[in-house]
């Protein structure tokens, strides 16, 4: 889970998990992803098959308020 826009431009994230019982957290920065994702081709296509599938439910939402609006 993380705030991509400011994962992808090095900023501060306005966003925050909020656990409810003891939790362990893993961070990794984007050069450790940068790495794993070369390291590891199988990783690298599971992460841009999702990114895909996201990217078409939000055109798909946008297209449905829209659609509401009109």
């Amino acid at each position: 889970m993380t705030d991509h826009m400011s994962f992808q431009n090095q900023q501060p994230s306005n966003f925050y998990i909020l656990a409810v019982e003891a939790t362990s957290v893993l961070s990794t920065g984007q050069p450790e992803q940068e790495a794993l994702l070369k390291q590891s081709p199988v990783i690298e296509k599971y992460f841009r098959i999702i990114y895909q599938k996201v990217y078409a439910a939000h055109q798909f939402r946008i297209k449905y308020i829209y659609d509401l609006a009109s």
